[in-house]
């Protein structure tokens, strides 16, 4: 039976690993969700242990004997290893067949609203005040990424240097990332945010800074990723859409959360930097002021 569900698609490793110790009807509830990674999405526990002939005790245990916290994390990592071995329009074509609502609109707000709903059910919060703890008391933070997948770094720099720490998002590649990376050490931490397909660039900077000391996190979709295998630290952010596209709602939600650990970790320093900052708003006449009028034609 293995042979045949990794024949599949890509699996997360530590699936892998662990799917020779699985029992008979364990390897049932394996090759249902791995045959049927979209529908997975929408099936409850219940209809699936009815429709394989298991109990739902069973489809618990097999989630928790390949290393994962329950039913939905099993689910959801699964399917996010089949939609990446996509190209986007297949993946549209795909999820047009198992949206929650006919209209577009609704569904991707739908959607999202699930990828929240998946992202705290599955975030570990001590994780995050950690991570918020290690950025405020690295040297440095260079965040990679690029395309709409940067918005998650955009926000974490922004935020951050607001409160007074050095995070710096490199999304132009080429020179520029390799300049950035070659003055990172063991003081230092990076960040890469990635989805989808893993980009052989930001693989190769990654392990260059990690091979140095740098601590490496990871922020992404599919805990099989390259990226995954090769960062210290992963939070894994559901990115299902109904589209095309992978959706940053949630990992925006884990941006702002991390912001959060950060700015805790410290409040005062933010605090007292964030007021000097908000002092040069006004001396550089940054915003119009409430009183001001926009000439009009």
């Amino acid at each position: 039976m293995s042979e045949t569900i990794l024949d599949r698609y890509p699996l997360p490793a530590a699936l892998t690993e662990r799917i020779g110790s699985l029992s008979r009807k364990q390897e049932r509830v394996l090759e249902f969700l791995v045959s049927n990674p979209m529908a997975g999405a929408s099936v409850t526990i219940e209809q699936m242990a009815e429709q394989i002939d298991v109990s739902v005790s069973t489809v618990i245990r097999t989630a928790k004997e390949l290393g994962y916290s329950g039913f939905g994390a099993l689910k959801r990592d699964l399917r996010a290893a089949y939609l990446n071995t996509l190209e986007p329009l297949e993946q549209a074509r795909v999820r047009i067949t198992s949206r929650i609502d006919p209209d577009y609109v609704a569904a991707q707000l739908q959607r999202d609203a699930h990828n929240l709903e998946d992202l705290l059910e599955t975030v570990d919060v001590a994780q995050v005040v950690k991570l918020g703890r290690d950025i405020a008391t690295a040297r440095r933070t260079v965040i990679v990424s690029t395309g709409s997948y940067a918005a998650v770094g955009h926000i974490l720099s922004h935020q951050c240097r607001f409160l007074g720490y050095d995070v710096r998002l490199e999304l132009r590649g080429s020179s520029f990332l390799a300049h950035e990376v070659a003055s990172l050490g063991p003081q230092d931490l990076m960040i890469v945010v990635g989805f989808w397909r893993d980009r052989a660039s930001h693989l190769r900077v990654a392990t260059h800074a990690k091979g140095k000391g740098t601590r490496l996190v990871a922020i992404t979709d599919a805990s099989g990723s390259h990226l995954a295998r090769l960062a210290d630290e992963t939070f894994l952010v559901p990115t299902e859409s109904t589209a095309f596209y992978q959706s940053m709602v949630a990992a925006v939600a884990l941006a702002y959360a991390i912001v959060n650990a950060v700015w805790q970790f410290d409040p005062e320093r933010g605090e007292a930097v964030a007021e000097e900052a908000q002092a040069l708003y006004t001396g550089m006449d940054m915003f119009l002021s409430r009183s001001s009028q926009l000439e009009t034609e």
